[in-house]
């Protein structure tokens, strides 16, 4: 282990050299091009000490041609797109997803304290049409986001008055694997102080075709209806009042993977449900105040209300019916003032999150009729969580060549379990628990050359979990043939994390090579207590004893090599170990993590007309085979199969075509030899050959 983690720095080091020695006589590009995420305040990329990734909406819409938000993470390096059911991506960044990822709307959180350990659906209830920028940090993030801010951050900041195009847009797309029908239409109008934006999407997805061999897999489709608002008024000079809602409505999402419509793959197990499917809700309010003077000091004030909402519908092999509701109202509010010095600026603010949970569980008959009521739903009812935290970061900047940002994090946690089942005694009871965390970071940046273009960055961070309500007390199935129950005696979890990189950029080339290496202390991690329940499926419970580490290299470039003519090509590769209990026994195993990422590569060759009316672009997605499984990996046999999943190679030919200057076309064809293909850890086979048609009219 500590040979590869030499090996990477070293392939690291010597790439570095490699590329000053050559010293590219290419004229440096525009250096606008910003991240707001990473530092929480505007910041070029260059001078950032982290591995950043930004897209704006044309590429989301018309080049990527994202279906969910999800999707347009699809080709970055370190990040894999496991897909549970075909309306459930869950994205694992350097290893980690669930709630070891954070995702912020517009600066506001998703995440909230029913987020479970592994793939979730919660990204998919943000509207890809309606992002106008999405930015994602690789790496430990809790000095800045706090808890869950693990593997990642991702901030989608969405569409506006001051971001619209004209006066409005209107978009359609078709994809012949699925059938699936989107439509979305915004309107937008700017006066000199006033400005209000409305959109709205509609998706129609079917059953997806998967590829040779597999073909069509029933109970794949589902639909969504999204409308978002926005309104901004600056009320005196550089003072800006934005008010925002946004609502998601998605229907009968299905489980494919636990139902017996499901098709085996390569040996996989076919589910015993009839039917298992998601209704989810989400709606989120904001208000918030922004004041940017000329001198580059800021405040942003935020006030919001987020409603989270699933409930999910499930018929046995026996027909009996159940039904549980998960309803969590989040009131958030946070400040922050960027102030600007001599030697750089200093950001620091508070922040302070509230949920209410409401949770039920109800059984009928195969007729429909009520039966019983479980004392709690897939969390505890009636129950409460709280967070608030103060933060610091500093930044300065020494002879214009180095950047050092050092940064300071108190968190305070409660919890308030209203009411869960105790599974000593089969009856209701609370507790009530809290958790304090401090942690710290350092990052820097040396600028290299005489022009700046070349950076060399390094952090140290660490970075917390405290446990949620799902860890604490989650009462419902989990992998598959397995139940998890209450765990109340759970510590927070912590990170150390390591990350050191070099970026370049020129006019017509740039780069980024990182290496990482993440260790951890004291993750939750489910063990069976050798209890078989009812319905012959194992129970789980959790414990802090995931000890380990996880490391990898990425690296991407893009080279204009010769006019119109452009090469993007990007590799990751990842190890990881943590300790587990692979059985009842009381004796841990270090094994592979959950779901590790294959080593994985994306390439593209694009031709773009001088006058840039259209572009051409063909593209390869590779991924190797996944044999290193963990034992839970192995029990979870609806979705992995025996010996693990096979590698993959995707070829994809897109293109691009403006037909006038409000007018744009494009086409895709995607998986064009029509590949059968699983990515590791999916419920779901991904699309077969896909003919994607797309047609954009700004007015």
């Amino acid at each position: 282990m500590k040979f590869s983690i030499v090996l990477a720095l070293a392939i690291i080091v010597s790439l570095s050299m490699l590329m000053v020695c050559l010293k590219p006589s290419l004229a440096m590009e525009d250096r606008r091009s910003i991240t707001i995420t990473a530092t929480r305040s505007e910041s070029y990329l260059m001078d950032v000490p982290s591995s950043v990734e930004v897209f704006d909406s044309k590429k989301i819409a018309s080049e990527i041609m994202a279906k969910t938000t999800p999707d347009i993470l699809k080709n970055t390096p370190g990040v894999m797109i496991q897909k549970t059911a075909y309306g459930q991506g869950s994205p694992y960044i350097r290893g980690f997803t669930g709630y070891q990822t954070l995702f912020l709307i517009d600066g506001i959180k998703l995440n909230n304290s029913v987020f479970r350990s592994g793939p979730n659906q919660y990204w998919s209830s943000v509207d890809s049409y309606a992002i106008d920028r999405l930015e994602i940090v690789k790496g430990a993030g809790s000095v800045l986001y706090g808890s869950d801010a693990i593997g990642g951050t991702v901030n989608a900041l969405m569409k506006g008055p001051t971001t619209a195009r004209g006066n409005g847009q209107a978009l359609a797309r078709h994809e012949s694997a699925d059938n699936a029908k989107i439509a979305r239409t915004e309107f937008a109008y700017t006066g000199p102080s006033f400005g209000v934006f409305l959109g709205g999407s509609a998706k129609d997805l079917n059953d997806l075709r998967a590829g040779e061999g597999t073909g069509r897999q029933p109970k794949s489709g589902h639909n969504e209806w999204d409308i978002d608002a926005k309104t901004e008024y600056a009320i005196a000079n550089n003072h800006t009042l934005i008010a925002a809602f946004q609502n998601t409505q998605q229907n009968s999402v299905d489980r494919t993977h636990k139902t017996t419509a499901a098709k085996s793959w390569q040996g996989t197990i076919i589910g015993t449900d009839k039917e298992y499917s998601t209704d989810q809700l989400r709606r989120l309010a904001y208000l918030q105040y922004q004041k940017k003077s000329s001198d580059d000091h800021a405040i942003k004030l935020s006030l919001s209300y987020h409603t989270q909402k699933e409930d999910q519908f499930r018929v046995t092999n026996s027909s009996a019916q159940e039904i549980q509701s998960t309803h969590v109202h989040t009131l958030g509010a946070f400040s922050q003032f960027d102030y600007k010095m001599n030697l750089g600026k200093i950001v620091y603010g508070l922040e302070y999150y509230r949920d209410s949970v409401n949770t039920s569980k109800n059984n009928y008959s195969a007729n429909g009729t009520f039966i019983s009521s479980a004392i709690q739903g897939p969390v505890a009812n009636n129950s409460h969580y709280y967070s608030a935290a103060t933060y610091l970061q500093a930044e300065a900047t020494f002879a214009q060549k180095i950047i050092i940002i050092p940064g300071l994090r108190y968190n305070y946690n409660k919890v308030n379990a209203g009411t869960y089942e105790d599974t000593l005694t089969g009856r209701a009871s609370s507790f009530k628990k809290s958790y304090n965390a401090v942690v710290a970071s350092t990052k820097g940046v040396y600028k290299l050359g005489n022009d700046d273009n070349y950076s060399l960055f390094a952090s140290v961070a660490q970075g917390f979990r405290a446990p949620n309500l799902s860890d604490l007390t989650r009462f419902d199935e989990a992998r598959s043939g397995e139940i998890e129950i209450p765990s109340t005696d759970l510590k927070a979890e912590k990170y150390l994390c390591y990350e050191t990189g070099l970026k370049t950029n020129f006019e017509k080339f740039s780069s980024e090579l990182s290496a990482y290496y993440t260790q951890i202390d004291g993750m939750i991690i489910r063990t069976p207590n050798g209890v078989t329940s009812s319905n012959n499926k194992y129970q789980v419970t959790k414990k802090n004893s995931g000890d380990g580490y996880i490391y990898g290299f990425e690296a991407g470039f893009h080279y204009e090599f010769i006019p119109s003519w452009s090469l993007s090509s990007s590799y990751t590769w990842l190890q990881g170990r943590i300790d587990a209990y692979p059985t009842s026994a009381s004796q841990k195993s270090r094994e592979p993590i959950t779901r590790m990422m294959p080593p994985t590569g994306y390439a593209e060759i694009k031709w773009t007309h001088p006058e840039h009316v259209y572009w051409v672009a063909l593209s390869s997605h590779f991924a190797s085979k996944q044999s290193k499984l963990s034992s839970a990996d192995k029990l979870d046999t609806q979705r992995i199969p025996p010996g693990g999943s096979k590698g993959y190679v995707l070829v994809n030919l897109r293109s691009g075509l403006t037909i006038w200057r409000q007018l744009r076309g494009s086409i895709a064809l995607e998986n064009i030899f029509n590949k059968n293909y699983r990515v590791h850890g999916s419920g779901i086979n991904g699309p077969g050959f896909n003919l994607i048609t797309g047609i954009d009219w700004f007015f």
